[in-house]
């Protein structure tokens, strides 16, 4: 049964789920949503909170990335590695997710969002970022992934969460960990097909901001 994944392409979370979905080898329709889509008639019976990303799995309606991907790797995996069932190592994974989407992720938006209005990025949020990406650089200190030698979902959400950086010119070569590790998350062989959508975005903005 093919899944429905609701998406804007270049948007992170959704990126996110994509990339579960290709590791996954999932058999999916992908609809690509505009702003309007959302507050349609059918879009709000299978979510009404209105956002991206949604999924309807034979009638089954998720929203928010992080529960789809929990929802898709238990439901659809064959291994357990990506959400381990051993619960101290899944403990470890859950709150990697809740890091990026609380911290993270959350101050990763904060920052670049005056970017997305022609303006310069927001500095009231540059601290907490250097201490989220310090944190990460600490954590790869002794792991290749951010819960041990293994790629779980988190990693998928905090790599498609983490290319936001690069709508700035934040100076990521003070964390040489995590430039390494998005360059393994990079050698992924669905990695640039799925955010191709979000470099082409942030290749337009960084084109205007130049002229």
């Amino acid at each position: 049964m093919t899944i429905d994944v609701y998406v804007m392409e270049a948007s992170s979370p959704c990126r996110a789920v994509l990339l579960l979905c290709k590791e996954l080898k999932l058999d999916i329709n992908v609809k690509t949503m505009g702003k309007g889509d959302l507050k349609s008639q059918d879009y709000l019976k299978i979510n009404p909170r209105q956002t991206v990303p949604a999924i309807c799995d034979s009638g089954y309606c998720l929203n928010e990335s992080r529960s789809i991907m929990r929802y898709l790797v238990t439901k659809y995996a064959k291994k357990d590695t990506l959400y381990p069932k051993d619960p101290k190592i899944r403990g470890k994974v859950d709150s990697m997710l809740d890091f990026d989407a609380c911290s993270l992720f959350a101050t990763i938006r904060q920052y670049v969002s005056p970017v997305f209005e022609g303006k310069g990025v927001n500095k009231q949020f540059e601290r907490q970022l250097w201490l989220n990406f310090e944190y990460l650089e600490n954590v790869f200190s002794d792991n290749k992934f951010v819960c041990g030698d293994n790629m779980t979902i988190a990693d998928l959400s905090i790599g498609a969460g983490t290319l936001v950086v690069q709508l700035t010119t934040y100076d990521m070569t003070q964390f040489p960990n995590v430039r390494k590790y998005m360059e393994a998350l990079a050698s992924l062989p669905y990695w640039h097909e799925i955010n191709a959508p979000f470099y082409k975005m942030r290749d337009n903005i960084k084109s205007k901001a130049a002229n």
